[in-house]
């Protein structure tokens, strides 16, 4: 909540002074091309820089690992060119720009996150403790059994036998923060009302943002502790715990493992300057291709990527 008031103080500041800023698509630095983008990204990017540094000889591409809410302000605040950052921007982050600029900014997707690598995006997955018979979950019953009015039993979810007379325990990461953002938005519509005397909330650790995210180790160490645990979490089973299938639709991406899958996005001025272009280009051609090896994250998929570059 904090970090929402922050935005939305700081384009109320900002949005005074738009006249006197210069227009997204800049003319003044036409030599420098900034990124801002996070920890993990980083890496990725700057390998995209350096083909890009080679075709444009005295281009200069600075990529800037400031971390995914700093990214997105620094592209409103003309810090950066584009913002490249592990997740979908909030209502918040859009409206600032939209505030300064009077247009929202334009989002593609370039990446697709990390299957289970802690801190790039991993997939988002059902875990359950090791003991529990369930065999799988649909989006209907995730939505029963955290934001129920009433007491959710597991057999309320289809199971049957000693454990279906139990109460189910949800938990989930914290629902202001990265990941729990993104499941507010991918399963609950953004949902903010959850059964929270039932719903167990999990910050990620202090050092959030780094390669060594802790918070899909401490999600599934709750799970593993507790037999009726039903959690949400970023990554993958650990001992203890086990992944149960996601009955996916066909508005929500999963992977055939039935883990939600993750989208890295990129921001830029819907007319982005011709280097910024190319940058976009090249990122997502490149990964295509195999040029650009983006490990751990993933190339998007093949008719998701074709249809990019002429959208661009």
């Amino acid at each position: 909540m904090a970090s929402l008031k922050f935005v939305i103080a700081a384009a109320g500041l900002l949005s005074s002074a738009a006249a006197a800023l210069p227009t997204p698509s800049r003319e003044m630095g036409d030599n420098q091309l900034v990124v801002a983008t996070t920890a993990q990204l980083a890496p990725v990017l700057r390998k995209v820089a350096l083909e890009l540094e080679h075709e444009h000889p005295g281009l200069d591409v600075s990529i800037a690992p400031v971390g995914s809410d700093v990214a997105m302000a620094d592209l409103y605040t003309r810090r950066a060119d584009i913002a490249v950052i592990g997740r979908a921007a909030t209502d918040p982050e859009i409206k600032a720009f939209q505030w300064i600029y009077e247009y929202p900014p334009k989002a593609w997707p370039v990446l697709r996150g990390s299957v289970a690598v802690p801190g790039h995006s991993p997939s988002i997955r059902v875990l359950v403790n090791a003991s529990n018979p369930i065999r799988s979950i649909s989006v209907q019953q995730l939505e029963m059994a955290f934001r129920s009015e009433r007491p959710i039993h597991w057999r309320d979810l289809g199971v049957t036998g000693p454990f279906a007379s139990r109460p189910v325990h949800p938990i989930i990461p914290d629902s202001e923060q990265g990941s729990g953002i993104f499941i507010r938005a991918a399963l609950f519509n953004g949902a903010t009302l959850f059964a929270w005397d039932r719903v167990k909330e999990i910050a990620e650790p202090s050092h959030r943002g780094s390669i060594d995210d802790g918070l899909g180790a401490s999600l599934a160490a709750a799970v593993a502790h507790d037999p009726q645990a039903l959690a949400l979490v970023p990554g993958g089973a650990t001992a203890g715990t086990r992944p149960v299938p996601l009955e996916c639709g066909p508005t929500l991406p999963c992977d055939s493992s039935g883990a939600i899958e993750r989208t890295v996005y990129a921001y830029a001025d819907p007319k982005p300057r011709p280097d910024a272009r190319s940058f976009l280009l090249l990122l997502i051609d490149g990964s295509r291709t195999g040029s650009i090896d983006p490990s751990p994250y993933r190339q998007l998929p093949a008719g998701q990527a074709q249809e990019l570059p002429r959208k661009l």
